[in-house]
C-alpha cells in the first residue's frame, strides 16, 4: 500500500484504521453467511424440540453466552415454562432433543 501522507505516525495510524475497517467487515460478512445458514437449518428442521434448542443454540452462539434459557408460555395455566436450559459453565442442558 503506498503512503497517502508523508507522515509517518498518520500513515501508521491510517494503515491500522483500515485493517481495523477490513477486519470489521469480514467478521460481519461470516456473521451473515451464519445467519443465513441458520435461518436455513431453522426452516427445514421439523422435530420441534430440536428447533428450541437449536435457537437456544444459535442464540448463545451469537451473543457468546454461556448460558440461556427459552421459555414457552402456558396459555391456560398462566405461566411461563421451562422448555430448554443450557450452561456451559455448569454442564448443563436440559429440554430439546
Amino acid at each position: 500500500m503506498s503512503p497517502l501522507s508523508n507522515d509517518r505516525q498518520l500513515n501508521r495510524l491510517l494503515k491500522n484504521v483500515i485493517q481495523d475497517v477490513v477486519t470489521f467487515a469480514r467478521n460481519r460478512t461470516r456473521q451473515i453467511e451464519r445467519l443465513t445458514q441458520i435461518g436455513i437449518a431453522l426452516s427445514a428442521e421439523k422435530n420441534i424440540n430440536r428447533l428450541l434448542e437449536m435457537i437456544v443454540d444459535e442464540a448463545r452462539h451469537i451473543t457468546r453466552a454461556d448460558a440461556g434459557t427459552l421459555y414457552i408460555v402456558d396459555e391456560e395455566a398462566r405461566l411461563l415454562r421451562f422448555t430448554i436450559v443450557q450452561n456451559d459453565s455448569l454442564n448443563i442442558r436440559m429440554g430439546g432433543t
